[in-house]
C-alpha cells in the first residue's frame, strides 16, 4: 500500500470554543506541498458525474476517490436533485438559476484563490474574471481580513441561530482551511455565523465563507469523517451532490480497500457512542422492571419512569411511581443496566416533608425506606426525579 497516495502535509486540529462549549476542528491545507507543488482545490460531484442526479456521502467519495480531505460544500435541492443556483465547473457553466439574498457564490481561481460574489452575479462575470469554478452555498463572513456587515450575517434567521458549520477560509499566504463545528447535541448546540467570524477572525483569516451547514456539514480526512454528523443523533450520514477536496487523483484499489473499512470502524464506534449521549429520544421505560405490586403513577410525563443515557455510562432516572410495598425492592434493573456500585439517594413523596431514602444496590435493585416521619405510613407516590446510577458500560 503507497501511504504517498495522500497529502501528508494537509492536518486537522481539534478546538473547543469555550463561548459556545463547541468542539469544532481547523483542517489546513497549505498551499504548497513539500516539494513546493500547489495543493489543488477541487470540485467533484457524486458517482463523478453532475448529469447523474446521485447522492454520494463525503465519506463514499472519498473512498472512491482516496482523496485526502473531503469537505461538503453546495447547497442542493432535494425535489430537483441539483445544486442551487450557479455553477461552474472547469471553465463551463453547468447552470444559472435564481438564487436567494443569502445564496452568495464561492468562485475558485487556479491558484486556489477564493472569492465570494453577490447572488445576482452572471457567470460569464465570474468566467471573465479568471475563475474556472464557482458554487452557490450561504454568505461570505470575512473579506480582507475583517468581518462583513451585520446586512450580510443577518440576511437568513438560520444565521443567527446556532446549528453545526461548516467554512471554508483562506489566510494572507494561500493557505486553505477548514473549519467544522458540532453542533445539534444536548451539550453542544453548535454556532452562530457571528461565533464562526469571532473564532476565524481569531485566526488571521483574510477571507472566509460559509458553505451548507446543519446536517450537511462534515469533514472527511484519510477515508474517516473528523466530526461527529448532526442527523439521527449522530448516526446517519447525509448524502449531497458535490464536494470539495484535495488528494493526488492517484487512486489505488490497495489504498481504498484498506482505509475504506477504517472509516467504517470509525463510524461504528461513533455510533456506539452516541447511544450512551443525552438525546430527546435516547431513552427506555422502566415500567417492564417495577416488581412487587409498584407501578408508573400515571401513562405521560414526569407521571412515567424513564431511564435517560448519559455520557460516561450514567443512568439518569425521572418519573413517579405508587401502589406497592414500601418493605421490598420496587424495581430491578435488567443486566445491561447493572449498576456499578451501591448508591442511596433522598427523594420525595406526595406531601410536605414526605421523603423517602432509595438504595440502589449493586445487583440492580431499586428499594425504598422511610426516612422523615411524614412518609410513615402508605406512599401515594414516589418521584425518582434525579436518581443517577454509574452501569457497566456495554462489553464490546
Amino acid at each position: 500500500m503507497n501511504a504517498n497516495i495522500f497529502y501528508e502535509e494537509v492536518t486537522f486540529t481539534r478546538f473547543k470554543d469555550e463561548v459556545t462549549n463547541t468542539t469544532y476542528y481547523i483542517s489546513k491545507i497549505p498551499k504548497y506541498d513539500s516539494d513546493g507543488e500547489l495543493i489543488k482545490l477541487k470540485r467533484g460531484f457524486s458517482s463523478n458525474d453532475y448529469n447523474k442526479k446521485e447522492l454520494e456521502t463525503p465519506r463514499s467519495f472519498a473512498a472512491r476517490n482516496a482523496a485526502t480531505l473531503v469537505a461538503n460544500c453546495s447547497t442542493y435541492s432535494t425535489n430537483t436533485m441539483r445544486v442551487v443556483g450557479t455553477s461552474i465547473y472547469n471553465g463551463a457553466i453547468q447552470q444559472e438559476l435564481s438564487k436567494q439574498a443569502y445564496n452568495y457564490i464561492l468562485a475558485i481561481g487556479e491558484d486556489n484563490r477564493l472569492k465570494a460574489y453577490p447572488p445576482n452575479t452572471s457567470a460569464q462575470r465570474i468566467l471573465d474574471d479568471g475563475f474556472k469554478d464557482a458554487l452557490t452555498a450561504f454568505i461570505p463572513l470575512i473579506e480582507n481580513g475583517q468581518s462583513v456587515s451585520d446586512v450580510i450575517l443577518d440576511s437568513r434567521d438560520v444565521f443567527w441561530h446556532r446549528h453545526p458549520r461548516q467554512a471554508i477560509a483562506q489566510d494572507a499566504y494561500g493557505n486553505t482551511y477548514f473549519f467544522t463545528s458540532e453542533g445539534r447535541r444536548s451539550a453542544e448546540k453548535g454556532m452562530t455565523a457571528r461565533d464562526v467570524v469571532r473564532v476565524l477572525l481569531s485566526m488571521s483569516m483574510d477571507f472566509a465563507f460559509m458553505l451548507d451547514g446543519g446536517g450537511s456539514a462534515q469533514t472527511v480526512f484519510h477515508c474517516s469523517t473528523i466530526n461527529r454528523v448532526p442527523d439521527d443523533d449522530g448516526k446517519t450520514e447525509r448524502s449531497m451532490l458535490d464536494f470539495l477536496y484535495v488528494g493526488k487523483d492517484r487512486p489505488e484499489h490497495s489504498v481504498r480497500e484498506a482505509l475504506s473499512p477504517i472509516g467504517d470502524i470509525f463510524k461504528l464506534k461513533s455510533d456506539e457512542a452516541a447511544e450512551w449521549e443525552y438525546h430527546s429520544n435516547n431513552h427506555v421505560r422502566l415500567a417492564p422492571y417495577l416488581i412487587n405490586g409498584w407501578e408508573d403513577y400515571g401513562t405521560s410525563g414526569s407521571s412515567v419512569t424513564r431511564a435517560w443515557h448519559m455520557p460516561n455510562n450514567t443512568l439518569y432516572l425521572v418519573g413517579t411511581i405508587k401502589g406497592g410495598e414500601p418493605n421490598k425492592p420496587f424495581m430491578k434493573l435488567p443486566p445491561h443496566m447493572q449498576p456499578m456500585f451501591s448508591l442511596h439517594f433522598l427523594v420525595p413523596g406526595n406531601s410536605s416533608g414526605e421523603i423517602y431514602k432509595i438504595i440502589v444496590s449493586s445487583n440492580g435493585e431499586l428499594q425504598m425506606y422511610y426516612w422523615s416521619n411524614e412518609a410513615k405510613g402508605d406512599a401515594g407516590y414516589v418521584k425518582l426525579d434525579g436518581i443517577f446510577i454509574p452501569v457497566w458500560p456495554p462489553k464490546e
